[in-house]
């Protein structure tokens, strides 16, 4: 050992507090959890709450995906976005041991995951720490609520999110009603704070229009609330708009409404077809489908919320399958910011594919080596330490 490096230890061998956190900072989840193991000390600042949040913050860049591969079961792996050859830390899961997984949504390091039985939890995939939800009020006991009278159809809906305000992690449950006139009503809104670990009840409140459904049941959270795409049930492109973007803001309990792009290449085109919402690197993100194999799928980032001459056209291309019925997921960036990695879903068949911003080349990714047959499920996550059950 040369002279200067051996000064440099302390002569107690103990390094100062301050100066192993900022170590274990740029230190990797899976390393962590194996250094909690090393002494008390490392072990509790380790499981600090203050620490849990800096790694987060100071990680933010640090993303996997979660990939199921059969829709009708519930394994799902973990792969790192980086280089998307090695399986994480986490192999899989399982909500209920015999029925499949869904995902509600996900936000920062935390995702929501439902089964067909009707239980949710809230999921680490970096650290596999779960919490169980307890169950639902009984008024919202059931997914689907048949009323007996016929004019009326029922359905609940879900999304998750952070709320900012109160720093907490939020699953919302909206029970929905739509009548024969098409007239559309929220008759029972719930949230579930990560927090207290109870459910409460919200009043009520107005939706931007009676005229519009809720499309999806799993809502996109973005800039501290969700949304969803609305559809009017009688639609008539002379008198007004097919799609609005419904919101719902998380720290103030209200709906809004965020307006789509405003561009004439868009509403010509965005009132014959389907669209669905997604996110991109924090952004709001509009995806066209596709009537014909001729016609282009755009997608339009909101690059500042709230302002809706921010919506940019990012991608263009020509589908890559036959099928009319197919959607776009778009999930990050790459390392160099110069492409774009989607989840691109047919009727028969989904791909990971990058998008190429310069060239406007599409290639398609293989994930782990392997050629999945079929990708059912792709959702981003964040690595950290934040743990469901403990989080206060």
């Amino acid at each position: 050992m040369r002279e200067n490096e051996s000064s440099s230890i302390p002569p107690d061998g103990h390094f100062p507090c301050e100066l192993i956190e900022n170590i274990f900072l740029r230190i990797s989840v899976k390393n962590l959890l194996r250094y909690r193991c090393v002494s008390k000390s490392w072990h509790t600042l380790i499981d600090d709450i203050y620490f849990v949040k800096k790694h987060l913050e100071y990680n933010v860049k640090s993303k996997g995906l979660i990939i199921q591969e059969n829709a009708d079961d519930n394994w799902m792996r973990m792969v790192n976005i980086r280089d998307m050859v090695g399986l994480d830390q986490s192999n899989f899961v399982r909500v209920d041991d015999n029925t499949a997984c869904n995902i509600v949504g996900s936000c920062n390091s935390l995702v929501c995951l439902s089964d067909r039985s009707n239980s949710i939890a809230i999921w680490n995939p970096s650290t596999g720490k779960l919490h169980n939800l307890p169950y639902y009020p009984t008024e919202i006991s059931h997914r689907e609520s048949f009323s007996p009278i016929p004019e009326i159809r029922a359905s609940l809906i879900f999304g998750f999110g952070y709320n900012s305000v109160n720093d907490d992690y939020k699953l919302m449950a909206m029970k929905v009603e739509t009548r024969d006139n098409d007239i559309f009503f929220c008759t029972g809104l719930w949230g579930y704070s990560l927090k207290t670990k109870s459910w409460t009840i919200s009043s009520l409140p107005s939706f931007p229009s009676k005229q519009y459904s809720i499309v999806p049941r799993y809502g996109i959270f973005v800039g501290n609330a969700l949304h969803w795409i609305m559809e009017r049930q009688d639609f008539n492109p002379i008198h007004y708009e097919r799609y609005l973007i419904g919101a719902f803001d998380l720290g103030g309990d209200q709906f809004y409404e965020v307006q789509l792009p405003g561009y004439s290449t868009f509403n010509n085109v965005v009132n014959i077809i389907p669209i669905n919402l997604g996110v991109l690197n924090g952004c709001l993100c509009v995806c066209s489908c596709h009537p014909t194999v001729t016609t282009p799928v755009d997608i339009w980032v909101m690059k500042e919320y709230g302002v809706n001459e921010s919506w940019t056209r990012l991608i263009s291309f020509l589908p890559t399958g036959p099928d009319i019925n197919s959607s776009r997921k778009p999930l990050a960036y790459s390392m160099c910011g110069n492409k774009v990695m989607l989840l691109d879903c047919y009727d028969t068949y989904s791909n990971l594919i990058w998008y190429d911003l310069k060239t406007k080349n599409i290639t398609r990714i293989v994930p782990l080596g392997k050629d999945w047959a079929n990708i059912s499920l792709v959702e981003l996550y964040m690595y950290s330490l934040v743990d469901p059950n403990n989080y206060n």
